[in-house]
């Protein structure tokens, strides 16, 4: 439904989406007496409680149309937003088929806050003007990803604005407030108990990370400027090298010249020691003795050396004279378990043909070497009492009659005893 501007989504639910247009233009506005001391006065103290308002802001007010933004009064600066890769300590995986390309044009026209503080829509930085993208990753270690254009409003803002100007940038990091569906990298264990699963994130199970694999983003909320993203790769763009002015900035000079244009200068941490966070069980597993979660790369590094001159040093011909017992002994097993469902089927059916009791069954299956000697046993005394007149475990069930207690005369047999 459309009406007077205002677009309904959703009656039932009670939402809608409403958009205003009014044209604005400076030579149709027209001041009052008195407004611009007024609109002064607004903007040093609160009218109801006497405290300093909007402080960033940097307006005289000294005329209405001083509130119209005009171009000179922004920069706009380039990040890498999001990347296709899987998020350590959250444990989101972008990676799943083109999920994160498709949602390229969601991220566009959203608002920039800093630190994720969007609850207060006073605390708006400027917003995405941009965003694309990039599947070569050039500026973001060939990991692709949505690189995206933020547009701030330098002259309500001049100290984040001069953070993300100077060389090398104060503010160089990015991050996201993203509404998505997601599945299981785990569905059983999550099924089983779904707290187990969120305690096991980040944990290696069956050869796999425990994680959330995103299927689906519904929508961008913000995005913001951090001290560090959660994704290590969204960062400021641009160049690197040490040229001592800023010509060839995205980003309109503060002096109304808009024909002078500066480029964006490159990442802080370009050469800053990258950490990775591993759990504890995972610092104990490569031998690495470190406090916090955050891991220096070189200390991982060195327990990857460590781990492959150990390695190195095992005897590859007792490995694989190791393996030839090993499998020697799995068949000696499969011996064993075939042997103890024979007796028990003498023990339990007075025959070698027919089937056991499911229980039975389960449990012989599932018993290991020395179990299934404990199995043998008992079934070898349970086919003794069976059979009183002194038959064989090892006899032809041909020559065992089904009920195992007639009179017939048989064949007396030597007992055999089995391993």
């Amino acid at each position: 439904m459309k009406k007077n501007g205002i677009h309904i989504v959703n009656l039932e639910a009670c939402t809608a989406k409403v958009r205003m247009q009014s044209p604005c233009a400076a030579a149709a506005i027209a001041a009052a007496d008195g407004l611009a001391a007024r609109l002064a006065d607004i903007a040093k103290t609160s009218q109801w409680g006497f405290h300093n308002v909007n402080k960033q802001d940097n307006f005289n007010y000294r005329s209405a149309s001083d509130i119209l933004p005009k171009e000179e009064d922004y920069i706009t600066v380039d990040f890498r937003a999001i990347s296709k890769s899987v998020v350590p300590g959250h444990w989101i995986d972008w990676t799943k088929q083109d999920v994160l390309k498709n949602s390229v044009k969601k991220l566009v026209n959203q608002t920039v806050y800093p630190n994720h503080d969007f609850f207060d829509i006073e605390g708006w930085l400027g917003s995405v003007s941009a965003a694309s993208w990039d599947e070569a990753g050039e500026q973001s270690e060939g990991v692709p990803g949505i690189n995206a254009t933020y547009k701030i409003d330098a002259l309500m803002n001049p100290r984040i604005a001069r953070g993300l100007l100077m060389k090398p940038p104060a503010i160089h990091s990015t991050s996201m407030t993203v509404l998505f569906k997601y599945e299981y990298s785990h569905p059983d264990i999550a099924t089983e108990n779904r707290w187990r699963f969120f305690d096991l994130l980040g944990e290696e199970v069956d050869g796999e990370i425990v994680r959330l694999v995103v299927t689906e983003i519904l929508e961008y909320w913000e995005a913001s400027l951090v001290f560090q993203g959660a994704d290590r790769l969204a960062k400021q763009h641009g160049n690197s090298g040490d040229e001592e002015d800023f010509a060839g900035m995205s980003a309109k000079p503060l002096d109304g010249d808009a024909d002078k244009n500066v480029r964006v200068p490159g990442p802080a941490n370009s050469k800053q020691e990258k950490t990775m966070k591993l759990t504890a069980e995972q610092k104990t597993k490569l031998g690495i003795e470190f406090d916090g979660e955050d891991v220096p790369e070189t200390e991982i590094f060195k327990a990857g050396e460590s781990l492959a001159d150990r390695l190195a040093k095992v005897d590859q011909v007792n490995i694989a004279e190791l393996t030839a017992r090993a499998e020697a002994g799995d068949e000696l097993v499969k011996e064993k378990r075939a042997e103890v469902t024979r007796l028990a089927k003498l023990a339990e059916l007075g025959a070698e043909e027919g089937d056991l009791e499911e229980i039975v069954s389960e449990q012989i299956e599932a018993a290991d070497a020395d179990q299934l000697v404990k199995l043998a046993g008992y079934f070898q005394k349970k086919v003794a009492d069976r059979f009183p007149n002194g038959r064989s475990s090892q006899e032809s069930s041909k020559e065992i009659d089904a009920a195992g207690g007639d009179k017939q005369e048989v064949k007396q047999l030597p007992k055999v005893s089995v391993l």
